[in-house]
């Protein structure tokens, strides 16, 4: 395991630091983290991995409609790219403004916040 990460430094946890992985799940410090091959998002069963909450960031599914598909099992989806149709919100600029939507966009580390 590297203990050096070109952006976050030395790990200060490499003694204990324990990453196992399978084809069905990650293993990260006894977490158990499903992993997912479907490319049918409507198809995925977020709710067996015990998630609520879906982070699209395939760059695909960049339409509520598309994205939305997530919502079979998932009770919300942010969006981690521009949206053609998606309410953006960006944290310290307008995330006053959310009301409930269940898929939004959070932009992207690209986008300058000056635009919203």
């Amino acid at each position: 395991m590297p203990a050096f990460d070109s952006t976050h430094g030395r790990c200060a946890h490499t003694d204990h630091l324990a990453i196992s992985a399978d084809r069905q799940a990650l293993e990260f410090h006894g977490r158990r983290i499903t992993l997912f091959s479907e490319r049918d998002p409507s198809k995925l069963d977020w709710a067996s991995a015990g998630a609520e909450y879906v982070v699209e960031s395939t760059g695909k599914f960049r339409t509520v409609a598309a994205a939305g598909a997530h919502l079979a099992s998932a009770k919300k989806v942010v969006i981690s790219a521009p949206s053609k149709d998606a309410k953006t919100f960006v944290v310290g600029v307008n995330e006053h403004e959310y009301s409930g939507q269940d898929v939004l966009s959070n932009a992207s580390c690209t986008v300058s916040p000056a635009r919203y």
